[in-house]
């Protein structure tokens, strides 16, 4: 059953958030391009359903988990084809969620460290931060160009070494199971957005500590209580 019980956050020192269906309002671009790419090379449709659910991953692990029997030239045509739609389809900048500015201002000035756990690419990212001018409330960040794909723990464990916190003071901030599998595996809480890539139904399995409809629903429950 879905948890609606109030928490006690305020032993936590830092907040990792994933940043597709997270912070960023990028699933519905994502999908689109993900299912252009398909019809494109002509492969079988690709519903909107399949194309949100292995987003999280990094781009590879997602187009192996989507095209198993594909070859490697036709996987990286299909890759080739992915970007190409992103970069035309993005071009004027992601577009946050309502309220994450004044979420990671307040964390801030509760002296709360915050850092990006993402499967998009080191260049994806660094655009996606520039473009958002959100670089600058982030301690640290990490893309699967770096570390291991989710639900390895990898980014987690890095980022907590990196800023010298303990898992007991840290959460994981996601939308899919990948984000959760990865907070537990590497034993830290975790707090489920349900409006993003994955439905509350699949992320119950997980066991966050809670759920929250949005990232303007997070934000309103931690400025009241942490």
């Amino acid at each position: 059953m879905m948890q609606n019980m109030d928490l006690n956050l305020s032993n936590k020192k830092l907040f990792i958030f994933d940043w597709d269906g997270t912070l960023a309002d990028s699933i519905d671009l994502i999908s689109s391009c993900l299912m252009d790419s398909f019809k494109e090379l002509r492969l079988p449709e690709l519903s909107p359903e399949k194309a949100k659910s292995i987003i999280g991953l990094g781009l590879i692990d997602a187009l192996e988990l989507l095209t198993p029997k594909a070859s490697d030239h036709d996987r990286d045509l299909l890759l080739k084809a992915y970007k190409k739609y992103f970069m035309e389809r993005s071009v004027s900048g992601i577009v946050m969620f309502p309220g994450v500015e004044e979420l990671l201002l307040f964390l801030k000035n509760k002296s709360v460290k915050t850092a990006v756990a993402t499967g998009k690419s080191r260049a994806g990212l660094e655009r996606d931060l520039s473009n958002s001018n959100l670089r600058a409330y982030f301690h640290t960040t990490r893309t699967i160009d770096e570390c291991n794909p989710k639900p390895d723990p990898h980014m987690i464990v890095d980022i907590m070494n990196e800023l010298g916190c303990s898992a007991a003071e840290t959460v994981m901030i996601g939308d899919t199971t990948y984000d959760l599998d990865m907070a537990e595996n590497a034993g830290v809480d975790s707090l489920a957005i349900t409006g993003g890539a994955h439905s509350s139904e699949i992320l119950e399995k997980c066991n966050p500590l809670k759920y929250f409809s949005g990232l303007k629903d997070l934000s309103e429950y931690l400025m009241k209580g942490i």
